[in-house]
């Protein structure tokens, strides 16, 4: 990925969730919802089914050069 981060909130859909902690006291990490018109959509544009979407990526956030977190859809270790 390269360049800059665009927001169009305007256009954008809008949903709140809550946050979760997940694992033990010394391992802990958050967690919170991805809606699965996210998903859906996803697996859409690359002719998959959910499934299968689900199967063959994971998700990678970026962070820390901007406010707020970016989330994008790259392709699992193990499917090469």
């Amino acid at each position: 990925m390269d360049g800059k981060i665009v927001v169009d909130r305007k256009n954008g859909l809008t949903k709140k969730y809550r946050i979760r902690v997940a694992g033990s006291k010394e391992y802990k990490t958050w967690e919170t919802t991805i809606p699965a018109g996210v998903i859906e959509r996803e697996a859409r544009k690359k002719d998959m089914a959910v499934e299968e979407f689900i199967e063959r990526y994971i998700i990678q956030w970026i962070y820390n050069s901007f406010s707020g977190l970016y989330l994008e859809f790259i392709p699992s270790d193990k499917n090469e």
